[in-house]
């Protein structure tokens, strides 16, 4: 699973570099990005949509402050997301 996981990372990373360098976000690279999670067997993608905050560190936009649970560092509307690459729902 971790090979999986760490082949998935390095696949979205290629896919979204030749994205950039083609200075394009067409609709023929979004297909292409697509099949290609397709064809590696990919089902679900689990990604986070969130607003940033002034806090500065890596971690603040997902967890909470250590002293309380209550008090959250990710900003109001945030949320994890789970998308279906098969139907793109």
């Amino acid at each position: 699973m971790k090979t999986r996981t760490f082949f998935l990372f390095q696949l979205l990373g290629v896919l979204l570099l030749i994205n950039l360098a083609s200075g394009a976000t067409t609709t023929s690279s979004i297909h292409g990005m697509h099949s290609a999670l397709i064809d590696q067997g990919v089902q679900h993608l689990v990604f986070a949509e969130r607003r940033t905050v002034p806090d500065g560190h890596w971690y603040a936009n997902i967890g909470y402050y250590a002293p309380s649970t209550d008090r959250k560092l990710f900003a109001p509307k945030s949320r994890l997301c789970l998308l279906d690459v098969t139907n793109q729902e």
